[in-house]
């Protein structure tokens, strides 16, 4: 911008001196020169360039839209060297001198920017960029020349051979390996930003297979178009798990909560704080969010502030049937979202009272305080650990679906969704893994064929709120997972991320199955026992579980007695 501001003072001194010193060597005895006619015609060309802003352009970042900008000059100041020739004020003989002017403008302006076009690379980041579209073309001018681009590769045939940017287009096929290796890439940038999840993780996996570290652009709707300045990030694990997400329209959902007070139990935690950003983006009366560890509550807390709605944070246990009263009676919810639980099975073998005061007594307190205040509906997260259960953790919230099952709830419609391990949540093995390695290995795994279900927390989110508009008292919702994922496959794939060879610069070492762990994990006993939901994603479980003694749900010794009966596979009707 300094040098466009340089420029437009600096204009008409050389436009002049260009003028007089072609009329001094062409014609000595014109006479235009002499009155006020040059400085008519350089103001033809400096008031243009002062309208349109020239002196405030970053000339090494030229557009196409400076560059036409510049012919709008070029042609006032054409049109004004013509109109003075008609006058009799120019000879039209004296357009070398026109000619000239334009030569130092081009050469002034863009002199920049061919610099930077061919200024050599850094040597060693000899890169490809995959997808020759638009968002191919900004990325290259956003990396180039800091990265050496040797090629584009595209999936469209009739791209084949043709030159983006001056570097040829490539189909991807076998003789792309050759070219890898011949051209030495380090890097391929994905620029395709609405490629589906499903690709991408056959893109990515090719390319790291090599040796070749993947980066991928945003999503479509982050790109602006109008900026060169894009932000590829390093692939990561979640991109290469799971499925395409399934885009829902919430729209129903939004109409139940529009100008409701919704309450979200476990809030801080990995399910709970995602319901409380896709919940907060709906225009509720008021978002409360509770939980007894006050680091998480108050992250999502202060996230959420900017939210619209009323946001409210309240640390309490859901085992404090006072404090529960306290809140029901104060705040008054209309919907309720149970996501406060003991997840870790292996903590809940060594300690099972707690699982039974925190997911059996805790979840009994929350159905029971929202059926005294007559909340319309409590939606109860489970998991698939409640099928068949080989661990307390499980048991209990199994026993849990069962207490919902078993409540008079009144009016208060109790229902519940399982579903499966959520990508990136808090204790998954994800971060374990990801520890494991920066170490330097070994990564853990403990059984080269134990498999488990995998799904994105804002899809699993997405899911639960739909829920809600089929729910009937006593539901129980199960998501579609998808196909379970060897675990033994996930380490390989962050290993390879991270640059190593797996079971050779990073070794895995098998540790068998641990308290309470299964080879793979169920999301229903026998899918006939299943129907499906408007939602393809939702299936409903029609088989209810076994009721439990109503006469002794506040007992304790009576859950210690059924988490026994159920691991020993005395109650797994399902």
């Amino acid at each position: 911008m300094k040098l466009g501001r340089i420029f437009s003072w600096l204009d008409p001194v050389f436009i002049a001196l260009i003028y007089l010193g072609f009329t001094w060597l062409t014609d000595p005895t014109f006479r235009g020169v002499s009155g006020l006619i040059p400085l008519v015609e350089i103001g033809f060309l400096y008031v243009p360039i002062v309208a349109l802003k020239f002196q405030y352009r970053i000339w090494s970042e030229v557009s196409v839209q400076d560059m036409l900008d510049f012919f709008k000059v070029i042609g006032v100041f054409f049109a004004g060297i013509v109109g003075l020739s008609l006058l009799g004020g120019v000879r039209l003989e004296y357009l070398g001198a026109v000619a000239a002017v334009i030569v130092y403008l081009f050469s002034s302006r863009f002199a920049g920017r061919i610099i930077q076009e061919f200024r050599h690379p850094k040597k060693g980041d000899s890169v490809l960029i995959y997808g020759a579209g638009e968002a191919g073309s900004l990325l290259f001018k956003s990396i180039h020349p800091n990265k050496n681009v040797i090629a584009f590769i595209d999936d469209d045939p009739r791209k084949a051979s043709q030159l983006l940017h001056s570097r040829p287009i490539h189909l991807m096929n076998d003789s792309m390996y050759d070219f890898i290796r011949d051209h030495h890439i380090k890097e391929v940038y994905v620029a395709i930003p609405s490629l589906s999840r499903v690709s991408l993780q056959h893109i990515a996996k090719t390319f790291i297979a090599v040796g070749v570290n993947v980066l991928v652009l945003p999503s479509f709707e982050e790109v602006d178009k109008n900026q060169y300045q894009l932000q590829p990030k390093k692939i990561h694990i979640l991109d290469l798990l799971g499925r395409d997400e399934v885009q829902l329209d919430l729209t129903g959902v939004q109409e139940l909560l529009t100008n409701k007070k919704v309450l979200i139990t476990g809030a801080g935690g990995s399910i709970g704080s995602e319901l409380a950003r896709q919940i907060a983006a709906f225009p509720i009366r008021q978002l409360i969010l509770l939980d007894h560890t006050e680091n998480g509550l108050f992250f999502v807390h202060q996230e959420l502030m900017k939210s619209q709605n009323e946001i409210v944070a309240l640390i309490a246990s859901v085992q404090d049937q006072e404090r529960l009263d306290e809140i029901f009676l104060t705040y008054k919810p209309e919907y309720v979202f149970h996501a406060a639980a003991h997840k870790h099975v292996g903590m809940m073998e060594h300690s099972p009272s707690e699982a039974i005061k925190n997911n059996v007594f805790g979840s009994l307190n929350v159905m029971n305080t929202a059926i005294k205040y007559k909340v319309k509906n409590v939606i109860l997260i489970s998991s698939d650990k409640a099928v068949r259960p080989s661990n307390v953790m499980g048991a209990s919230k199994q026993i849990v679906e069962r207490l919902m099952q078993t409540l008079p709830s009144f009016s208060t419609v109790l229902s519940a969704v399982r579903f499966g391990n959520v990508l990136g949540s808090n204790g998954s093995v994800i971060p374990i893994f990801d520890q494991q390695i920066s170490k330097g290995g070994p990564v853990t795994v403990t059984d080269p064929d134990v498999t488990r279900y995998f799904m994105t927390i804002p899809e699993a989110v997405r899911l639960v709120l739909e829920s809600v508009r089929y729910a009937n008292q006593g539901n129980i919702f199960i998501l579609d997972m998808g196909r379970p994922m060897r675990i033994q496959e996930l380490a390989e794939q962050m290993i390879r991320l991270a640059g190593f060879v797996p079971h050779k610069d990073i070794m895995i070492e098998y540790i068998g199955l641990g308290p309470g762990e299964k080879m793979f994990e169920e999301l229903v006993i026998d899918k006939a026992n299943t129907t499906t939901t408007p939602n393809a994603k939702i299936f409903l479980e029609t088989t209810p579980h076994p009721p439990l003694n109503y006469s002794r749900i506040n007992d304790f010794k009576y859950y210690q007695e059924v988490i026994q009966d159920i691991l020993h596979g005395e109650s797994n009707v399902s």
